[in-house]
Formats: structure tokens, C-alpha cells, sequence
């Protein structure tokens, strides 16, 4: 598809003064603090609605421009947004020198477009008659003309009272005429509007009418001259696609007369290198994300314009770029000639290519062939075949010039070409279709494709050549690891010799070298990238091994040094532009094994990152590859030794190592640089076992009989068998037992111990296991070594028993200091309970267990009324790391959901309170649960690290009873009770998953996956503009994979039958008023100790010792609702219930 990116406005004014001190230019200068330009920045200026000029430079520290105005002209000013806003300053000046704007640098690099200012100039320049020069691309045209011309308001579109005329004979028409400084409207036409252009009101030439769309122009107070645009468009003519149409011959037959596959720069000249803004040759993808094709057309490689203008290839070197061919000899052709090339122009900033024709090397050219904007849309999309007919040029020897023009400084506009071929008739055709297969270190076999009759041929390579009547040909005694350029010509006759083929480029194979033989890649010269006699694939992949010393570029991922440290390695390069899946081959040197009768390969991995993909080895033997060594996925940051037992069928083979790229969870791919070092190919011991590892089991409760196991490998050429293997614990005796299979070289087998091993006892168990053969070469790798664990169980919970009456509510009480109780109603721990809270009807047990857990539990009673909770508790602090200061928060007796106190936060207060998890929760599950009583608004976040201002995890915003839940892609939104009450709020996290619910009152609302929410190390209370709230009772567990459970503790809830509530008096314990408006009375038979009053989520909020029988409470400072009353006497617990109004 086609898609047509540049705009070119016929707005133009020449910064050339006409009055020498006329003040008529508004001025700019433009500064770029790094010095590479603004790459793809500008500032528009319209003058009076319409655009005049854009305002921008493509390289270096600052550049001025200026624009010429009329006196009274609306000049606007506008900025549209590039890729590097931060580095950008400017200023503009009016006609008289006074500044008008002064700008940047921006905050950010997007995003910064608009609108700057309107002005009205005050310029001293006055309208005039002016000189405007009218171009136009007749070539598309379909209909018959002759002569074209232009109607326009000035000559009220009289016909053909202004034609044009084509002086080069190009089909460009041209016309200058006088114009005075105004706004005019026009239409191309021809032969006295036998036809007219019909001109689209939208474009950005046209008028906007619907009406009558017409051109439209505006004339200040310089000559113009006016852009070639193409007959009914804004735009020049666009080539694309023009594809070849083939030549007419009257003479001879149509052939081939030269050829470049572009396997080289050859005899190239002009804007040709390396680096950014220049020609350069490249195989594979180009640099760039988002431009480029993926490969050659043809051959290994193609020329390409390199569109960056900043990166790892430096400034850009040009904006408009010309390569010329090597002379195209075309006196011997006749009748006709047709210039074929491939392209492919991916890239939303792609510019203009030119084809230019000339009989001289340094011009100037003739342009046969315009094109410009993107042509594909993928990088894998086909090349486009265009065709130029030349056969004016028959009979002359001539010169074929690519000019490309950047349209931006954006690096999306790589354009890239292959295969240029010019044929013609000749009365003997080049043959085509060279190949070369078979290639040897000494022979290759070359075969083509006739063009004609033909039964001789003459092949060239290398300044060499022989005649053969035979296809395919064997080109023998060559040279090893040498590269070979090869053509072939027809020979039809004595005295008719074609012109030579195309060529192609192909490099011998080198020596077999007599192994063993070790490659360190240290010795690598500079700029080779590869080992000698060493290749990369060249088509079948995506991108190729690298060779590096050091680190890789990116952090988190590769080595920082090769295994011998100070030297050379492989490795593939994840990053940008490279995607899941993409893959690179290499192939080590030719190897000969008739020295090693068990031959083996030694190399070292490193597979450090979190989207490391698979390395891969294959052994060329016989004709096939087949595979001997695979591996995938991260193994950590230190180098591993890998050692393969080779058995091919021949003494002659090679190897293919494939890397293979993956991606993280974040879909990243370039924390996945896969190394390797040290390849060597070596003699294998006669006998060795490996012991690779060995296991007992880890956990809770382990038993008096776990399973012990070990890993072995052979990697040495004998098969063994019936060898002892054993393990000891802690140092103890050994156990000992005989292997009886047998392990064939190369393969890994898993062995279990008979004898179980006795962890039943909490603590640690140190295991060493040991594999014992007798003739082992290498006993270096015998041993292994690893930790067992029993984690430690936590003690069962202390219990309460307690006695209610019928119908009453009872509070499972018990206590521990080892983590989290939970709560059963069966003595297996099979049904749990979601509150201390029953109801039961009859008498009954229920049982607690502890969940070990790191947990923090306050209600803040310890502490005095106004007393600064961050400087008065280690697990609090603030955002200036430290309590004391403005951010702490007080505590406070005004409200509170147990005891007396809470925590009081207000926005008017600079409060910002963090709530530490010391340490930090990593993995596990975490619960935070907390009282809350909003008075206006709160906002609530959870950070991934303990130091104040970390990065946030997710918010909970509450007001007016509305909960929302940012996780950061979306807002779930929520109820909670309201305000002025106080509610319980529990999150529950599971860190392996990163999922999060919410509760409240106990009750779940809302959960979620949230990306990245996989480590807590703070909650943040940090009130935004009004809010204001209480927080009491405070608990957090953070429940790790290895914290391990109690056994159960019974509690028994005795029911007895009682007398209802109500005014009469009970036996034991009087209480009045019931409801009460805030205070109550009681009266007892027997002496009261204490009093407790317990809310309906089974948390204390009063408790007072009494030491009477009778007196009186207050507690007007509850909010109204259902109450526990619980007295404890020397005998006995009462309880009660009472309504608060």
C-alpha cells in the first residue's frame, strides 16, 4: 500500500531582502543543548491562515532562520513536538529586533504541541509587484494535450492567456509571471481549458472550497519560485509503482548488460559509508525499529540510507545523499534499454528517492524516476521491482545516480535498494541466474541459466577464467577461507562474446583443523566479529552473533567478563530491534577428529536475565545436522561449564549453535543476552561419573522416612554400572549403597536412596552426597552438598473458655506471639471460621491454630493522647525518613474504634505517615487489615519499598462512601459504610501471583491482578487537598512459603439458659437504661472486676476496672448500633446486650 507522507506547500518566501534597510524579517535562532539538531522539532509560522515556512535544523548546537512579512500580516506561530524536546531553546523576533518569545527547554520529550502566539507584524516592507514562477509534472496526465497554462484570478481565467512552456523537454511546464503582494486562487489547464485539474478543497494547496476547488496562493514581497507539484495534486509526481515493461529489440535479442547485486561497494562513489545520514551497505534488518526490510533481495546484502540522526551511528551526516554506479557501457547495445532496480521503503518517515541518468560520473544527472513516501508496511514484505526505460542513452556510456532526501529528522525512513541491472539488445545475451553450491575449502560448483542458444560460456573469478561447455562447472584449486567474485559470459560465436553476468560472491571453506582445538574468541581481529574460518548465517536467520569483551550493553542481563576475565566471547544482543522468537545461527570451524577416539565438546554458558530464550548446538555429520546440546531459560549470573559426548559417523564435522531470543512477563526481550566462551573439542575420559546433585525434601513437618535422592551424568566414553553411591547427614555415618543399572555415555539418570532419611525434628540438616566409582579420572566432580530444612512450627495458641447465655454472641479468644490465628469448628482444621464472633445454640468447641507469620498488631493504647506516632513507633515513619517532624501524625482521643485512641490524619496538618513491613515482603501471602473512620475523604497506597516515596503499587481513594481502587490500567470502584462511623479494611495479597482483594467488614468487594505488585514494603498514608480520617487497630501478617502451622488449641463456649434482655433484673447483673442514649448503669450481686464493651465485629471499644458492685459508664462516644457487655467476676464472666441510640 501505498502511503504518501510528504506535504509540500507552495507558501514559499526566498529570505532575500529586497530594500536594504527594510525591517521586514521576523527571526528565530534555535539552540539544541546536545548538538545533533532538533531532531524532527519545528516551529510553523502561518501567515494570514495560511503556512508559510517551518522553522527547523538537522544538526549541530544552534541556527538562525528568519521569514519575510508585509506591514499589518497576522503572523502565528505554532511548535509541533519532536523526539528530543528537552534539549530545545529558542527565541523570535519581530521585524524591529524585539524579542516576542523566548521558549524551552520542555519538561518532557512529547507531547508539546501548540499554539505559541499571534502577531501583527510591524514590518516596514509595503506590497509590491513580485515574480512567481508556476511549475507542473506533466507526466501523469492521461488526456491528449499540447501546450499547457495557468488560470488563476489575476487573469480571471481567461483561457490560455498565460501558457507554459517546457524548455528541457522533461514534461515539466513552466511559467514566470508578475504578481502583485496578495492572496490569488488558480488552476493548471491546457490548450485553453480543453482540460482542467480537478483539485481536492482539503489538500493542503487547495482553497476549501466545495464550490469551485481551486489552488491556493499567497504572494508577499519576494520572487517566488514554486515547487514542482504533479497535474491535480500538492505533492511532485510519485514514480511508485512503476514496474519493468521489457525492451523492444530489432536487432539481437533482449539480455543483460550489467549487473550489481550490491554484495559490495565496488565502484560506488559519492555520499557512501558508515555511521547515520549516508548510503552504506548492510545485510539483515537495518538498525532502526519500525523501518527497513528484514534482508537482501538478493545475495547477503543491500544499500540502504541510513535515516537516523542520532544514536550509536552519531550525527547525521546528510539530509539529501547521492551514490553513483560504475560506468554502464551501452555503445555496443542497440534498439532499446530499460534500468531495473529493487526497493523497499518502510518506514511512516520515509522521504524521496531520485534516479537520476548522466554521461558523466559527476553529473549533472537527468531524474528519470521520482518516488517518495512509504511503499511497505512490513519488513518482510516483497521488494518492489521498478523499471526505467533508457533507450535514449543507447550507443553512450552513462552513469546511473540514487539521490534520497530526508522529509524529518525521524529515524523511520531507512529506504533501501538491490539488484540493479540495465538490459538491452544485444546479438549475444548475458546468462543469468548464477548460483554456487557445494562449496568447499578447494572446489565450488558455479551454475547459470542461458540466455540464448549458447553451448560455451567463459567463467571469470578472481582475475581468472576458463572456457566450459558444461553446466554446472566445478571451479577447482582454490584457495581455503578466501572470498571469490564470479561471473559468467556467453560466448555465441568466435567473434560475439557477451558482457558478463551478474556476480556473486561466495568465500571458501577452510581446512579442517585437526582437533583437539579450543576457540577463546580472544584472538578475533579487530572488526572481523567473528573467529576465523568461523561464519554467520547469512539468510536463514534474524541477527547475528556478536562478539564482546566486558559487559554487554544492557544491565540486568549478559556477563560483565568472558570465563578467563580480561577476554573475548559470544553473545546474541536482545535488545531493540529485536523481538520474541528472533533467532541467531553461527557455525564453528571445519574439524577434523581422527586424533580423538572419544570426542567430546567443552564450552561454557551464561544465561543471566529475565528473558533469556534457548541456546541450542547441532554436529553437521554425514550430510545432517542433528542436535547434541540444548538449553533454556535464566540459570543465573556466573558461567557454567557444559561438557557433550560426541559420537558421529564421521571424522569430519562442524557445529551450528542457535541462539533463540524469549521475552518477560513486561514482553521485554532485551534482558536476554545469551553468552558462550571457551568452545573447545577434546579427547573424553574413559570413566567418569559426574555427580550433578542431590535432594531431600524442605517443608513443614517433615517425617522420620523422606525420600533422598541424587542426579548423575556420564560424561565420560565408558558405560558404568554396579558403582556405590551415598549420603551423610550433619556428619554422621554414611549410607551406602550399590548403583546396579547401568548409564550409557551422555546420559543423565536420577538415582533414590533405599534408605530414607529421619528429618522429623525441626532445624537444619547438612547433606553431602557422594558417588563412589572405583577408576573415576576425574574425582573433582564427585561430590555434592546441600540444606535440608525443617521449619520450625510454631507453639499451638493459649485459649479462653467461655460461658454465654442462649442466643447470645461469644468472642473466641486466644493468644500467641508467633503470627496469625485462625480459627475451625471441627478438630481437624477442615472447616474454618471467617470471625471470633458465634452464635451457638447448644455448648460447643471450637479450635485455633497459629499461622506463623512476621506480623505487626497496634491499637495504639500504649501511647499518650498527642503523642507523634512515627517518633514514638520503630515501624512508622515519614516522608522524611525520620518521626518528629511536620509530616508525623498525633494520636487522639476524639475518636477511636477500640480503647481510647487512634490515629488521627489531616491534610492541614502535612500529614504523611508510612506504615514500614520490616522486612520488606518479597514472597508469601500478606494481609493488612485496619479501622477506619472517614470524616471527609482518604487516599491510601500501597509502595514496593520501605524507603519513603517508593514506587506505588496501587491507591485506595474513599470519600463520601465511595471506595476506588487504582491499579494503575483502571479505577474498580466499590462501597464502603460512609462517613463518620468507623469500617474494617483487609487487603490480602499474593505476591507469586500478583493478585490483590479488598475487603470490608470482613466481606469481600473487589480483587485484581496488578502488573508489578509482587513487593510491599510500605503503606502510605498520605491525605490529598481535605481529606481528613481516623485509623485504629492496625494489623499486618506477611505469611512467607516456609512459615509452617500450628497444632490445634481447643476453646469450649459454654450456653446456658437465660432470661432475655430488657428492664427487669437479672439474678447477677443489672443494667439501665437499655437502650441507652450514652450512659448505662449496672448493679450486680456479685463484685464486677472489669467491664468490657465488645462491638459486633468482636472488638473491644471500652474496658474499665471496676472492682464494684454497682456505678455507672460512659460511653456517649460510640456510635449508636448493637453492643456486648461483658462482666468478669472472681466467679465467672456475665454477659449482656445492650442497644446504643
Amino acid at each position: 500500500m501505498l502511503k504518501s507522507i510528504t506535504k509540500i506547500t507552495f507558501l514559499i518566501c526566498f529570505l532575500v531582502p529586497f530594500i536594504g534597510n527594510s525591517q521586514c524579517h521576523y527571526t528565530i535562532d534555535m539552540q539544541d543543548s546536545y548538538g545533533d539538531g532538533w531532531n524532527g522539532a519545528s516551529v510553523d509560522v502561518n501567515i494570514n491562515g495560511a503556512l508559510a515556512t517551518s522553522f527547523t535544523f538537522a544538526n549541530g548546537n544552534a541556527a538562525s532562520d528568519s521569514i519575510t512579512t508585509m506591514n499589518g500580516d497576522i503572523v502565528d506561530f505554532a511548535f509541533n513536538s519532536g523526539n528530543w524536546d528537552t534539549e530545545i531553546t529558542f527565541q523570535v523576533y519581530d521585524p524591529t529586533g524585539i524579542e516576542i518569545l523566548n521558549i524551552g527547554p520542555f519538561a518532557n520529550n512529547d507531547g508539546n504541541d501548540s499554539f505559541l502566539l499571534s502577531d501583527t507584524s510591524n514590518a516596514t516592507c509595503i506590497p509590491q509587484n513580485v515574480n512567481v514562477t508556476f511549475r507542473v509534472d506533466m507526466s501523469k496526465v492521461t488526456s491528449s494535450f499540447v501546450t499547457p497554462e495557468i488560470n488563476g484570478t489575476w487573469n480571471s481565467f481567461c483561457g490560455n492567456c498565460d501558457p507554459m512552456s517546457d524548455p528541457d523537454g522533461d514534461n515539466i511546464w513552466e511559467k514566470t509571471i508578475s504578481l502583485y503582494t496578495g492572496i490569488y486562487e488558480f488552476v493548471y489547464s491546457a490548450d485553453n481549458l480543453t482540460i482542467q485539474e480537478t483539485i481536492d478543497p482539503s489538500a493542503s494547496c487547495g482553497n476549501g472550497s466545495l464550490f469551485l476547488p481551486r489552488r491556493f496562493l499567497n504572494v508577499g514581497g519576494q520572487d517566488i519560485v514554486m515547487p514542482v507539484v504533479c497535474w491535480e495534486s500538492c505533492d511532485q509526481c510519485n514514480g511508485f509503482p512503476q514496474p519493468p515493461v521489457g525492451i523492444t529489440c530489432n536487432t539481437g535479442n533482449a539480455g543483460i548488460i550489467f549487473s550489481d547485486d550490491f554484495e559490495s561497494q565496488g565502484g560506488w562513489t559519492g555520499d557512501y559509508g558508515t555511521g547515520n545520514g549516508i548510503w552504506q551497505i548492510n545485510s539483515g534488518g537495518t538498525a532502526s525499529g519500525g523501518t527497513g526490510p528484514d534482508g537482501a533481495h538478493s545475495g547477503a546484502s543491500y544499500f540502504y540510507f541510513e535515516h537516523s540522526t542520532w544514536g550509536g551511528g552519531g550525527p547525521s551526516q546528510f539530509d539529501t545523499a547521492t551514490i553513483v554506479s560504475p560506468a554502464i557501457d551501452l555503445t555496443s547495445s542497440n534498439d532499446d534499454a530499460e534500468l531495473t532496480f529493487w526497493m523497499h521503503g518502510r518506514g511512516d518517515e520515509m522521504g524521496t528517492l531520485k534516479v537520476g541518468i548522466s554521461n558523466s560520473q559527476t553529473g549533472p544527472f537527468n531524474t528519470v524516476y521520482t518516488q517518495f513516501g512509504e511503499t511497505h508496511d512490513n519488513a518482510n514484505d516483497p521488494w518492489s521491482q521498478i523499471g526505467i526505460n533508457i533507450g535514449n542513452y543507447v550507443g553512450q556510456m552513462v552513469y546511473v545516480s540514487f539521490t534520497y532526501e530526508r522529509i524529518s529528522q525521524n529515524w523511520q525512513g531507512d529506504l533501501a535498494i538491490d539488484l540493479l541491472e540495465v538490459f538491452s539488445c544485444v546479438t549475444c545475451a548475458s546468462p543469468n541466474s548464477l548460483v554456487v553450491n557445494n562449496i568447499t575449502p578447494n572446489t565450488a560448483d558455479i551454475s547459470w541459466t542461458p540466455s540464448g542458444n549458447e553451448t560455451e560460456w567463459e567463467l571469470h573469478y578472481n582475475g581468472s577464467s576458463i572456457i566450459t561447455n558444461t553446466i554446472p562447472t566445478t571451479l577447482t584449486n582454490l584457495t581455503p577461507s578466501t572470498n571469490y567474485t564470479c561471473s559468467v559470459s556467453a560466448v555465441c560465436s568466435p567473434t560475439d562474446t557477451s558482457s558478463t553476468s551478474s556476480a556473486v560472491v561466495f568465500l571458501t571453506g577452510c581446512s579442517f583443523s585437526l582437533a583437539p582445538l579450543i576457540e577463546t574468541f580472544d584472538t578475533v581481529p579487530a572488526g572481523d566479529g567473528i573467529p576465523l574460518c568461523w561464519s554467520q548465517e547469512q539468510v536463514n536467520d534474524d541477527f547475528d552473533w556478536e562478539l564482546e569483551a566486558g559487559g554487554t550493553p544492557s544491565a540486568g542481563t549478559g556477563p560483565d567478563d568472558d570465563i578467563s576475565i580480561g577476554g573475548n566471547y559470544m553473545y546474541t544482543e536482545a535488545s531493540n530491534p529485536r523481538q520474541d522468537g528472533d533467532f541467531a545461527i553461527m557455525y564453528s570451524e571445519q574439524v577434523d577428529l581422527s586424533n580423538l577416539p572419544n570426542a567430546k565438546i567443552k564450552f561454557y554458558t551464561h544465561m543471566y536475565g529475565s528473558a533469556i530464550g534457548e541456546i541450542q548446538i547441532d554436529m553437521f555429520d554425514g550430510g545432517n545436522y542433528v542436535p547434541i546440546f540444548n538449553k533454556i531459560g535464566e540459570v543465573g549470573d556466573f558461567w557454567v561449564e557444559e561438557n557433550v559426548l560426541i559420537t558421529p559417523s564421521t571424522n569430519f564435522v562442524h557445529f551450528r549453535i542457535t541462539g533463540i531470543l524469549s521475552q518477560n512477563a513486561n514482553g521485554d526481550t532485551w534482558p536476554g543476552d545469551i553468552a558462550i566462551d571457551q568452545f573447545s573439542v577434546v579427547e573424553a575420559m574413559a570413566n567418569d561419573l559426574e555427580l550433578l546433585s542431590g535432594s531431600a525434601n524442605s517443608g513443614c513437618d517433615l517425617s522420620n522416612s523422606e525420600l533422598v535422592s541424587i542426579e548423575l551424568v556420564n560424561s565420560a566414553a565408558n558405560a558404568q554400572s554396579n558403582f556405590d553411591v551415598s549420603y551423610t547427614i550433619n556428619g554422621g555415618s554414611p549410607v551406602i549403597e550399590t548403583f546396579t543399572s547401568s548409564i550409557n555415555p551422555g546420559d543423565t539418570v536420577t538415582y533414590n536412596f533405599n534408605t530414607t532419611a529421619d528429618l522429623s525434628t525441626d532445624g537444619v540438616y547438612n547433606f553431602e552426597y557422594e558417588c563412589l566409582l572405583v577408576g573415576d579420572q576425574n574425582t573433582t566432580n564427585n561430590i555434592s552438598t546441600n540444606i535440608s530444612e525443617n521449619f520450625i512450627s510454631p507453639v499451638p495458641p493459649v485459649t479462653f473458655d467461655d460461658t454465654i447465655c442462649l442466643g447470645d454472641t461469644a468472642f473466641l479468644e486466644a493468644t500467641t506471639n508467633q503470627g496469625l490465628i485462625n480459627w475451625y469448628s471441627d478438630p481437624n482444621g477442615n472447616s474454618a471460621i471467617s470471625t471470633n464472633a458465634v452464635t451457638p445454640n447448644i455448648t460447643t468447641t471450637y479450635y485455633a491454630e497459629v499461622q506463623a507469620s512476621n506480623f505487626y498488631k497496634d491499637d495504639f493504647e500504649s501511647y499518650p493522647i498527642g503523642a507523634l506516632i512515627a517518633q514514638s513507633s520503630a515501624f512508622w515513619t515519614t516522608l522524611s525518613g525520620a518521626g518528629g517532624g511536620p509530616f508525623d501524625a498525633f494520636i487522639s482521643g476524639a475518636q477511636m474504634s477500640s480503647g481510647n485512641n487512634s490515629i488521627y490524619v489531616n491534610q492541614l496538618n502535612d500529614d504523611d505517615l508510612y506504615l514500614l513491613f520490616n522486612p520488606l515482603a518479597s514472597e508469601g501471602i500478606v494481609e493488612i487489615s485496619m479501622d477506619l473512620r472517614i470524616e471527609t475523604s482518604a487516599h491510601i497506597n500501597l509502595q514496593d519499598e520501605s524507603l519513603p516515596a517508593s514506587n506505588e503499587i496501587f491507591e485506595i481513594i474513599l470519600s463520601s462512601g465511595v471506595l476506588e481502587f487504582d491499579i494503575g490500567p483502571t479505577v474498580l470502584t466499590t462501597s464502603y459504610p460512609g462517613n463518620n462511623t468507623w469500617f474494617n479494611l483487609k487487603l490480602e495479597g499474593n505476591l507469586a501471583s500478583s493478585t490483590w482483594n479488598l475487603y470490608i467488614d470482613g466481606v469481600f468487594v473487589l480483587g485484581s491482578y496488578i502488573a508489578g505488585a509482587d513487593q510491599v514494603g510500605s503503606v502510605n498514608f498520605r491525605p490529598e487537598v481535605g481529606d481528613e480520617y481516623y485509623i485504629d487497630d492496625v494489623e499486618w501478617y506477611v505469611i512467607a512459603d516456609d512459615d509452617c502451622i500450628s497444632g490445634l488449641s481447643p476453646l469450649t463456649v459454654t450456653v446456658e439458659d437465660c432470661s432475655s434482655i430488657g428492664e427487669n433484673s437479672i439474678h447477677d447483673l443489672d443494667l439501665y437504661p437499655n437502650p441507652t442514649s450514652g450512659i448505662l448503669n449496672f448493679n450486680g450481686t456479685t463484685l464486677l472486676e472489669a467491664i468490657q464493651v465488645i462491638d459486633n465485629h468482636g472488638k473491644i471499644v471500652f474496658e474499665n476496672n471496676i472492682n464494684s458492685f454497682k456505678g455507672s459508664l460512659d460511653l456517649s462516644h460510640l456510635s449508636r448500633g448493637i453492643y456486648f457487655i461483658k462482666g468478669i467476676t472472681n466467679s465467672g464472666t456475665i454477659h449482656r446486650k445492650i442497644i446504643l441510640n
